[in-house]
């Protein structure tokens, strides 16, 4: 009996493997088929990917409404902010939070005459998950514009060498957890194979097609970056799952989970990679 439970469950995980591979397979083959089918094309990528990103975190705070005006602003990015500067899309998102606030005052002093009333805790909350949102979207879309589509290609290379590195060495080897608290599967093992197995790729890639951007040095230090991050933001992702009580942020990807389940890493890469731009590090 024992045995047959032991089989059932080696027959299981590469089941679950298999779903997860085909999954990311179909996912990331749209991806690149946008990156290569023009601007255009690409800029629709991170507008629907933040419309299922906000529909999973304003369902996990119970505050769906809010994501209507999170929608609105992602419709006014793609049509009217599309094809201005800088300047104007960083004004464009801070009149959004500034009504979105507007509207959440609304609602506190309305309680009456609105569906549903919200504590200004879970605004906070919300607003954070925006911006977390939001901000490195906006900044994968530039890269986009101002590297091209092959150092988009190498982010997203990057982050999923970090992921099968990470899974494989840390399956293989095991080890002392990384952080049982938060993801009591993750072990430095893996945290330190992710790393290998994405400087290998990243740095081989980027010789060949990114060096007339960044030099070799560069390059390693970009992918240390990215692949650190990528590991960040997984962990920050299940932190967020345990203290909502969540297994999955959602069910929209199959053997995955949620959107916010398989993209948790690009965010935080994103995050990052903002404020490097931002400090002008890395352009």
């Amino acid at each position: 009996m024992q045995n047959n439970k032991e089989k059932g469950g080696a027959l299981r995980l590469p089941q679950e493997l298999q779903l997860r591979t085909l999954s990311a397979i179909v996912l990331y083959g749209a991806i690149i088929a946008a990156l290569f089918a023009g601007s255009s094309a690409f800029h629709v990528f991170p507008c629907v990917l933040a419309g299922v990103l906000l529909y999973e975190w304003g369902k996990a705070l119970k505050l769906l409404p809010l994501v209507i005006g999170s929608y609105e602003f992602l419709f006014l990015y793609y049509v009217l902010f599309n094809n201005s500067g800088t300047t104007q899309k960083f004004f464009g998102i801070l009149l959004f939070f500034i009504a979105n606030a507007v509207f959440f005052f609304f609602l506190k002093k309305n309680k009456k005459n609105i569906v549903f009333s919200v504590s200004l805790k879970s605004f906070l909350l919300f607003t954070v998950g925006q911006i977390y949102i939001f901000l490195p979207l906006f900044t994968l879309d530039k890269s986009y514009l101002f590297q091209g589509k092959l150092f988009v290609l190498w982010i997203f290379l990057c982050i999923g060498a970090t992921d099968t590195g990470a899974f494989f060495v840390g399956r293989f080897l095991k080890g002392p957890k990384l952080a049982p608290r938060i993801s009591p599967h993750k072990t430095w093992s893996g945290f330190c194979g992710g790393l290998m197995v994405a400087e290998i790729v990243g740095f081989l890639y980027g010789a060949f097609f990114l060096r007339g951007h960044f030099s070799l040095a560069t390059l390693a230090g970009l992918t240390f970056i990215i692949s650190v991050a990528a590991h960040l933001g997984d962990l920050v992702e299940s932190a967020a799952k345990r203290a909502l009580g969540l297994k999955d942020m959602g069910s929209i990807i199959p053997g995955h989970g949620g959107a916010a389940d398989r993209f948790d890493s690009l965010l935080m890469v994103g995050l990052v990679l903002s404020f490097l731009r931002l400090w002008n590090l890395w352009i």
